[in-house]
């Protein structure tokens, strides 16, 4: 039912709502430099995803980069309450207050929900198809269609900024790759992305960038019930699936030395050559019938943001600094030789919501 609305050939006329929405984010970053203050790059980042689902999915402005919104507020609160992963954890587990406050979190996004739809009269002549019209438009369809032949009536972290600072060359070819495709005068960009949003299609480095951190740093994983008909086999020995819960580690798929050379090196290149990388090893998104429905969505998100961003400024992590500032100066903890490992529930999340110091660059034209 959601399928039309997330098509690539949709969300290319949403380009001007996703625009809009990461100018506020780059303005944010303007004034972060300015102050020269810490902050958390997963905050903003996550406040500025929640606005760009609100307009292409809703077609609603939830403001939530400058104020404060009842649906966004309700969504991370009941993240917050969701349990430990922590096997040792417990007390936690046994948190009796955990399930009535996730039903509570719940209603309050169903009320908001219900009202937005109640409400909605979308324009018949504008072009624009947000995702929320397409999926009514086509469960009225299907609707009718039941009705006649039944008789029936009736879901960023932009860690690539993080990556383009430990990792230079990376940063200055995709810098150029903008400068080729988008044109120097960085002040022109957000109308000229508004105008020719195919432009995004001709950034074949910004996009192997955006999949090799995807592949050093998955979202999460994805999971599907097991059957009698899926056995899985090691060593030559038959494991049943039924009534089991199989779920696809990313972070361990995509550091496979089979599949990927040298694992641990951040590599875009790989991603340029289609032979380089089998199809289905690639899957921070999943594959099949468990793939994420808003992956054009995120990827068109992510290649707006950083030819609007990774231009206009230079960042760097704070880590050492938050390290000072709290007196620990020994046992610092790393993953992978990275203070900005992944920790969370449900989806990976960086480390102390990846600290971060943003300053201006001076562009020569």
């Amino acid at each position: 039912m959601f399928n039309p609305g997330f098509a690539h050939r949709n969300l290319t006329l949403l380009v001007e709502d996703i625009v809009e929405e990461t100018i506020i984010f780059r303005d944010k970053l303007w004034r972060l430099a300015e102050l020269k203050e810490v902050f958390e790059m997963e905050d903003i980042a996550t406040l500025l995803t929640f606005d760009v689902i609100g307009r292409a999915v809703l077609d609603e402005k939830f403001g939530s980069q400058t104020s404060s919104n009842d649906l966004v507020i309700a969504f991370r609160k009941q993240l917050s309450w969701l349990a430990d992963t922590n096997p040792v954890n417990v007390v936690d587990k046994l948190n009796f207050l955990r399930p009535v406050m996730n039903w509570w979190y719940h209603r309050k996004m169903e009320i908001y929900l219900r009202n937005q739809l109640t409400s909605r009269q979308p324009d018949p002549d504008s072009k624009k198809k947000y995702v929320i019209d397409l999926a009514l438009d086509k469960y009225r369809q299907d609707k009718k269609q039941d009705n006649v032949e039944n008789g029936f009536t009736m879901e960023s972290n932009f860690t690539d900024m993080a990556i383009g600072n430990k990792n230079p060359p990376a940063l200055q070819r995709v810098r150029e790759e903008h400068d080729a495709v988008l044109g120097k005068d960085l002040n022109k960009v957000s109308e000229l992305l508004k105008r020719q949003s195919h432009l995004l299609d001709q950034l074949p480095y910004t996009t192997a960038v955006i999949k090799e951190v995807l592949r050093l740093y998955p979202i999460g994983g994805s999971g599907k019930m097991g059957a009698d008909n899926i056995v899985l086999t090691r060593d030559g020995k038959s494991y049943p699936t039924t009534g089991m819960l199989l779920v696809t580690l990313n972070p361990a798929i995509s550091r496979r030395p089979d599949i990927y050379h040298n694992t641990e090196v951040f590599q875009p290149e790989r991603f340029l050559a289609p032979s380089s990388v089998g199809k289905e090893s690639w899957r921070p998104f999943g594959r099949g019938a468990m793939r994420c429905i808003g992956q054009e969505l995120a990827m068109m998100e992510m290649k707006i943001v950083m030819t609007m961003t990774l231009r206009n400024f230079d960042v760097a992590d704070a880590y050492a600094e938050i390290d000072r500032m709290k007196g620990n100066t020994s046992a610092i903890k790393t993953a992978f030789g990275d203070r900005a490992y992944q920790i969370g529930r449900v989806i990976g999340k960086a480390n102390l919501g990846m600290p971060m110091r943003v300053t201006k660059r001076e562009v020569l034209s």
